[in-house]
């Protein structure tokens, strides 16, 4: 049996919420100039539902290396990562933060934003952990060496 395709659309009954992530080049006057990692739960990019207009703080950059260092990647200790700011320190500005958690055979994402309280949260996220180690390998192994063509929205000379 073929393992599930995570960018596949999220079926209704399914009891898990599916991650995909995907490849865009830094916006103009991005704090660091690097392709970014957009986060989509469920198809939804919900940095950009939270904090409309913000920049990604994922870097391709980050899943390099050994997976157990990469900011998303679930241990049985509690990872509090920065998913978007507002071009500006997070101190000054805020943002949109996930605390990351592997509870057994589930990865569970708890939302926060220190930007603009006014804008409702979406409830955890609970996703099937295979399947999100899954998109994770999938992702290093498409982008992790690399390097996005400027202007294209691609990273890849053939738009994949």
């Amino acid at each position: 049996m073929a393992p599930p395709d995570p960018s596949a659309p999220p079926d209704p009954s399914e009891p898990f919420d599916v991650l995909s992530l995907r490849l865009v080049p830094a916006e103009p006057g991005s704090w660091r100039p690097s392709a970014r990692i957009r986060v989509a739960v469920d198809g939804v990019d919900v940095v950009e539902t939270i904090h409309p207009g913000s920049d990604a703080s994922l870097l391709r950059e980050m899943l390099t290396g050994p997976p157990g260092t990469w900011p998303l990647r679930a241990g049985a200790e509690p990872r509090r990562f920065e998913l978007s700011n507002n071009h500006c320190v997070t101190d000054c500005c805020g943002g949109v933060f996930v605390t990351v958690e592997r509870c057994g055979g589930l990865v569970v994402w708890t939302w926060e934003n220190t930007d603009d309280i006014r804008v409702r949260l979406p409830p955890d996220s609970h996703f099937d952990a295979d399947r999100y180690d899954a998109e994770l390998d999938r992702f290093a192994a498409a982008h992790g060496g690399e390097e996005p063509l400027e202007g294209t929205g691609t990273d890849r000379p053939d738009g994949t």
